[in-house]
Parts: C-alpha cells; sequence; structure tokens
C-alpha cells in the first residue's frame, strides 16, 4: 500500500499518473498473469548480507565491506537491520572510505571529541581524536551537528561533533526518549559487540529512529583519509537501442503499474544518495525495456531537468531491477515521467518489523 501511494506521489504523466508504453508499443493493452519473482535479482545477489547468529559489530562491518566493493550497496528495506534469523544488514548502503576499516577492539579510550565522515560532507573537526566513517546513507542536514552513541562491551556513551564536546556514558533507559537536538545519530560499537545487542539497542530508540545511521571507527592517529571522498557512479542520458527481436509486446497498465511500484521506495533513496542538483527534485523521465521474460535488461534517462548523473545511474539500478510478467508478443519499450520531490535525507527505520 505504501509502495502505490509513494508511486502515485512521483509519477507525471496525461493519464493519471500512469507508465505509458513508448511508441514502440503504444497498442499494449492485454492482460498477463502476474509472476512472482520476488526471489530472484538483488535478494539472491545479497547473501553477503546474511550474518551468522553469533554475529558481532566487525561482522556486520565485513559484510557491508563486501557488499560496497560489489558496488552492490543498494537496498530498499527501508531499515538498517533486520534480527532474522538469519540476521541481516538491510541498510542502504554508502561507505565514506574505501575499503571499510576493521572496528577497534576497544573504543571506550578515545570517547574524547567526535568527528563524522559521510559521502556528503563531514562533521566535527579533523583533529577530533576519534573519527568515523558512515557506511549508510543516513544524510544528515549541511551545518548541523550530528549525535554519536558507542556502544561498548560493558556501557553505552553518547557523543556529539563539535569542539569541546565530549562523550558521556548514557543510561540504556534513556534511549526511548533521546532527541538531544542532533539532526541524526550514528551508531558504532566495539568489534566485539553482538549484532544481537546491537539490535536491542536500536530497537530502544524513541525520536531518533528514523535518523539513525551506522558508523566504524578509523584507526587511531587518522584524521581524515587521504584524498577525494570516493567517487559516486554517474550515468549520462541515452536512448533505448533497437531491439532485437521484431515482436511488440502487450501488457495491461495494471501490471505494469504493480512492477514499476518497487520504484516508489527506491526514489528517495536515489535523492538522499545525491549531494548534487537531484537532491532538490525536479522532473526526470525514464525509459526502459521489459524483454519476452518480464526482466528489463535496458534503461536510459532520456530527459533530466536535474542535470544529475549521480541520480540518474541510482535510478536506472533500481529500474533494472524490476519485474514483470511476460509481455505477450515480443518485447515492451515503457516510458515513465518522474516529479522527484527534494530529500533533506533518506531516512532508513533503525530496525526491520
Amino acid at each position: 500500500m505504501r509502495s502505490s501511494w509513494l508511486i502515485a506521489v512521483v509519477w507525471l504523466s496525461a493519464c493519471a499518473g500512469s507508465p505509458t508504453p513508448s511508441p514502440r508499443t503504444e497498442r499494449a493493452q492485454a492482460a498477463a498473469s502476474r509472476g512472482d519473482d520476488a526471489e530472484r535479482g538483488p535478494s539472491a545477489r545479497a547473501s553477503a548480507r546474511d550474518l551468522r547468529p553469533d554475529a558481532s559489530f566487525a561482522d556486520l562491518v565485513a559484510a557491508a565491506r563486501r557488499q560496497d566493493e560489489l558496488r552492490d550497496q543498494d537496498s530498499s528495506a527501508g531499515c538498517l537491520l533486520r534480527l532474522g534469523p538469519p540476521a541481516r544488514l538491510e541498510a542502504d548502503l554508502a561507505a565514506a572510505v574505501r575499503p571499510l576499516p576493521e572496528p577497534p577492539p576497544a573504543l571506550e579510550e578515545r570517547l574524547g571529541e567526535v568527528a563524522v565522515l559521510t559521502r556528503y560532507e563531514a562533521f566535527g573537526r579533523a583533529d577530533a581524536p576519534l573519527q568515523l566513517a558512515a557506511f549508510t546513507t543516513s544524510r544528515p542536514p549541511r551545518g548541523r551537528a550530528v549525535g554519536v552513541l558507542a556502544i561498548t562491551r560493558s556501557a553505552l556513551f553518547l557523543g556529539r561533533t563539535g569542539a569541546g564536546e565530549r562523550f558521556r556514558e548514557l543510561d540504556r533507559a534513556r534511549l526511548a526518549t533521546l532527541d538531544d537536538g542532533v539532526s541524526a545519530l550514528f551508531v558504532t560499537a566495539d568489534a566485539g559487540v553482538s549484532v544481537r545487542r546491537l539490535a536491542e539497542v536500536l530497537a530502544a530508540l524513541g525520536p531518533m529512529a528514523g535518523r539513525v545511521g551506522l558508523a566504524v571507527a578509523l584507526p587511531e592517529g587518522v584524521r581524515r583519509p587521504e584524498g577525494e571522498l570516493p567517487e559516486d557512479e554517474t550515468a549520462p542520458l541515452c536512448e533505448l537501442p533497437e531491439p532485437s527481436d521484431e515482436g511488440v509486446g502487450e501488457l495491461a497498465r495494471d501490471a505494469l503499474a504493480r512492477g514499476v511500484a518497487p520504484l516508489g521506495e527506491r526514489v528517495p533513496a536515489c535523492t538522499g544518495g545525491t549531494s548534487g542538483a537531484g537532491a532538490r527534485g525536479g522532473r526526470v523521465v525514464l525509459q526502459f525495456r521489459v524483454d519476452a521474460d518480464g526482466r528489463v535488461r535496458e534503461a536510459c534517462v532520456v530527459e533530466d531537468e536535474t542535470d544529475d548523473g549521480v541520480l540518474r545511474a541510482c535510478l536506472l539500478r533500481a529500474a533494472r531491477e524490476l519485474s514483470f510478467p511476460a509481455p505477450v508478443g515480443g518485447s515492451l519499450d515503457v516510458a515513465l515521467p518522474l516529479s522527484i520531490r527534494p530529500a533533506d535525507a533518506f531516512q532508513q527505520r533503525a530496525l526491520c518489523d
């Protein structure tokens, strides 16, 4: 239900917000039964996200590192961690440094002033003794302090970025009412802290629950990573190539609408994942080809008033993961105009339902 609503908000078309066949497939009207491909695609490729029952925070960071190395960072789950079984790293990922470092065995002696480096910008002083690298797509508003919740083997500590700010020990009961005026909260932990304990802390968060990201400490003595932040993948404007088959497929509009519904979950992730003009929103026209087996193998952004290559690349990745019933008669080209709203931040729930 939520996905359908989001799609209704972001679509622009002459037909009451429906995706429309391109001129090549203008006659696509016939109904086709919907197949169940929910288990193929990203879930099949993302087994590295699954965690052992006894997994630690170090194991969770290792899973994020593997996904980042595979450039398979995207997720439409809308949450950071699923307890399972099996436990699973569900977060949409955006590693601030590559490769992600191993978390330290003990953080407590380093809990003085803290800084957080995200894919989009840095928060806090460059010479803060504790530097964290975020690895989820949480994107705090510019110019505001962010909070840090450190989970050690024996206690919880709360800090925030800013000159002179230091960590203080936090009673677990305070998590339910925690909102210290920060724009986002980044959670980190000792290497050996269990994923189950991390999940318990995430589940206990109150007002901050929708503004939480995960981060890992950089090695002691590191003030800022050398070189530039990792570059985001970009994509140019393009046109679909001529189809290899001669048949023009047909698919009912309601089947098309069901097939594109997952984009409603992904568009906020794409707008929240760029620091360019796409974060302000705008009109984008996406075209893709549904092959005879219902898979999307070709996709292009043909119009983009934001002129944001990072946004285009994210939308194209999302389009290629869509699944449809098999069109009748051949492949089907679909044109989908999107009216994208500005994104303050891509907010993922701390713990999956």
